[in-house]
């Protein structure tokens, strides 16, 4: 087992909440997409396809409004 310091300990974990961070992004911005392409009239299964959404998911997005 690796034992790290407490200065890798923070790298690592600053680049965890950075990631996380990205995701978190790349989530909101992926839904705010899928709203858009729904607001078109692109089918739900044409959304999840474009934005990797689930259906589950774009089915939130649908029932939300």
């Amino acid at each position: 087992m690796e034992i790290k310091t407490r200065r890798e300990t923070r790298l690592t974990l600053a680049q965890w909440f950075e990631e996380k961070g990205r995701q978190a992004v790349r989530q909101e911005v992926s839904q705010e997409f899928a709203q858009r392409f729904l607001n078109k009239g692109m089918s739900r299964e044409d959304v999840a396809e474009v934005t990797a959404l689930s259906l589950a998911e774009i089915d939130k997005l649908i029932n939300s409004n």
